[in-house]
């Protein structure tokens, strides 16, 4: 069948492409309003595939881009003290993420192999990069973590040895408890900068964190390459094409197309209007559809929201008093002792009395 299907287009090509042929076109249903004939827009098939003014919004995100990513490498020159690094990122990824929404709506001719594997560098970069400084701040942080809490507990060692020495020599006194005072944010922050500062040249250079700054910056390349050449020769963006029915016989290609391109050499343009559109779900109105379908997905996660909320405060509920049961019993043990050992020493002061 694909064999039948290979000789058929070869005939037709050699017949449309016989120089005494004259090939002709099949406007279908369009007339003067047609986007065929405006430089604004293209519509056809009741699809928009180019619109001027997406653009204009994708050159913007495009400097957005472009300078988010040059924040992103001068700060890293400049302490960390207000994430300008960590911000300037977000709004690389987020610039990045709408420019590659809105160049769905400039397509004319589409796009040559080597925007499309520079493009596989842009998008390859940007989700390595993501992924492996994740990683390495997971790391950084359950390191700082733990040595947060050997200092913590040196700490409590210390201050419980100084307060026993207190209470040895003036047991009346009362025991200062400053010291026990902390700042865990400010730990934190000193003990991941303390890791930091103790990497040596090897362990900073193979390391995720510049293997993350490496492929960012080939990323960030490829679009700060690009916006300097729009590809318009110093003329004003246009929608400059029109979508035609291949010659072929495949899905989605009207018979009446195929038979024509065949037997009489005629093209046939995409309609305007889609010959099925009584048959979308969206043809009483495209708009109140989408709006439908996301003011139900809202009522549906608000639902889904306070059934979890009141699951989990439940849960939470039940578990409490089991806690406070707990610390309760804790309590009393621990006032049983204290009693006890009231009682043991008021015992033992009244055997020495009676000795004496």
């Amino acid at each position: 069948m694909t064999s039948h299907a290979n000789d058929d287009s070869t005939n037709i090509a050699t017949l449309m492409l016989d120089s005494s042929a004259n090939t002709t076109l099949d406007w279908a249903d369009h007339d003067a309003e047609s986007s065929m004939f405006t430089s604004a827009y293209t519509y056809s098939n009741d699809k928009y595939s180019c619109m001027v003014e997406f653009w204009y919004a994708h050159m913007v995100l495009n400097y957005v881009v472009f300078l988010s990513g040059l924040v992103c490498l001068i700060s890293r020159l400049i302490p960390n003290r207000y994430h300008i690094h960590s911000w300037s990122g977000r709004v690389y990824i987020l610039a990045m993420l709408w420019t590659t929404a809105v160049s769905l709506l400039i397509n004319n001719e589409g796009l040559p192999l080597a925007v499309l594997v520079s493009f596989a560098a842009v998008m390859g970069g940007l989700t390595l990069g993501w992924v492996v400084i994740v990683i390495h701040k997971q790391r950084i942080t359950t390191q700082a973590t733990q040595l947060v809490q050997t200092q913590l507990m040196e700490q409590q060692t210390r201050i419980l040895l100084k307060k026993n020495e207190n209470e040895k020599e003036n047991e009346n006194e009362k025991i200062d408890d400053t010291t026990t005072r902390i700042d865990l944010n400010t730990m934190l922050n000193d003990a991941t900068q303390e890791i930091v500062n103790s990497k040596t040249f090897v362990q900073r250079f193979f390391s995720l964190k510049s293997l993350h700054g490496i492929v960012f910056f080939v990323s960030w390349m490829q679009i700060s390459g690009r916006i300097f050449n729009d590809g318009n020769d110093g003329t004003a963006f246009s929608c400059r094409s029109f979508p035609v029915y291949k010659p072929i016989e495949a899905g989605h290609i009207p018979d009446a197309a195929f038979v024509e391109a065949a037997t009489s050499n005629i093209v046939t343009l995409l309609p305007v209007h889609d010959p099925h559109w009584d048959a979308l779900p969206w043809s009483n109105g495209p708009v109140s559809w989408s709006l439908l379908i996301i003011l139900a997905s809202a009522i549906v996660a608000v639902v889904g929201g306070i059934f979890f909320s009141c699951f989990f405060a439940c849960r939470a509920t039940k578990s409490t008093p089991i806690t406070r049961q707990t610390n309760d019993d804790n309590k009393k043990d621990s006032t049983k002792e204290k009693e006890e050992g009231s009682n043991d020493d008021n015992d033992n002061t009244e055997e020495v009395i009676d000795r004496n």
